[in-house]
């Protein structure tokens, strides 16, 4: 029930764009006190809303709506309760994390898949990109943290959208640490660090990668957004490497939180030396700091063959197939 958490609103998604706040209240009548219907800069709506009722037991007759056509339209009525004026709780409050989404899985969809594994679930999110479409994975909260591990087991492989989906319990938070750095450990010696990026860069942009031990072993990575880096830790923990070796995550203390560190470490590494063929340290690190190879760098060939190192990955090519396949095996 969604009136667990005494939630008085809901979020409605893929609205078409012609839905207004007048239409939503025709739909809900009285029960719904408030509605939030963002707009683009071209007059439409953004394709959700929030919805506001007077009680938990009117958000609760409201949601018997979900899944029904929307009046005199052909798409169906998609809601799911959020606690939040902005729907979204934070992160550490979600136990479960889902991968291999269909491209238009919404925060509605899996919410309604997950409950009828159980009443226990509460609240779904799913992130998109900057173009509206889901970045491949999805988050779920539960009332229950303890049957976070059962849940999992339960739901792993179920089918959503025509796709067996990948389901494993959450990365715990960690209170020391950031929420976009990651450690990740035991990686075969001799990982490259544009194959770092292929394998991690599906879940979100990287703000830096930066390799140590003896052969690339460990590596700090930091993630533009926490939700990426949340993703990455808690569907590839423990993914076996071609040698046997088993990934392993944790939280990391941002390196930008470290300002001296870093700006030695950039003027060490902002020199023509980085190029020299024989400074492979300095070349590699170096190459954290920037978004993709430099001219000079892909004029002598560093990381040409990444695409053949990156094959081994379960990940398919292309940045958009990727993104929807993350978590498959």
């Amino acid at each position: 029930m969604v009136n667990a958490q005494n939630v008085t609103s809901l979020k409605a998604t893929d609205l078409p764009a012609t839905v207004d706040e007048a239409e939503l209240r025709l739909i809900f009548g009285r029960d719904m006190v408030s509605v939030q219907l963002p707009r683009s800069s071209t007059g439409g709506n953004c394709g959700y809303a929030i919805l506001g009722f007077a009680s938990p037991e009117s958000a609760e007759r409201a949601m018997r709506q979900n899944g029904q056509r929307l009046p005199n339209r052909k798409v169906a009525l998609r809601l799911a309760p959020c606690s939040t004026v902005s729907g979204r709780k934070p992160l550490a409050s979600y136990q479960l994390c889902v991968g291999n989404l269909g491209a238009q899985v919404s925060d509605a969809d899996l919410y309604s898949a997950f409950r009828s594994f159980s009443d226990i679930v509460l609240g779904a999110r799913v992130p998109v990109d900057h173009s509206g479409r889901n970045r491949g994975f999805g988050f779920i909260r539960l009332s229950d943290d303890d049957a976070a591990g059962s849940l999992a087991v339960k739901a792993h492989g179920f089918q959503l959208s025509e796709r067996a989906v990948t389901v494993r319990q959450c990365l715990q938070a960690d209170a020391t640490a950031g929420n976009r750095t990651l450690f990740v450990s035991n990686l075969e010696p001799g990982t490259r660090e544009d194959w770092l990026r292929k394998l991690l860069g599906v879940f979100g942009d990287l703000d830096f990668v930066e390799q140590g031990g003896h052969g690339g072993v460990f590596a700090r990575v930091g993630f533009s957004e926490a939700e990426g880096a949340l993703a990455a830790a808690s569907l590839l923990q423990g993914r076996v490497q071609s040698s046997g070796r088993q990934l392993r995550f944790r939280w990391a203390k941002p390196l930008s939180t470290d300002c001296q560190r870093l700006q030695a470490f950039s003027q060490r590494f902002a020199t023509p030396k980085i190029l020299e063929q024989t400074d492979d340290m300095g070349r590699e690190l170096a190459k954290s700091l920037l978004p993709q190879p430099s001219i000079t760098e892909r004029q002598q060939g560093f990381g040409g063959d990444a695409n053949q190192e990156t094959s081994q990955s379960s990940f398919p090519e292309g940045s958009a197939a990727k993104s929807r396949r993350i978590g498959e095996r």
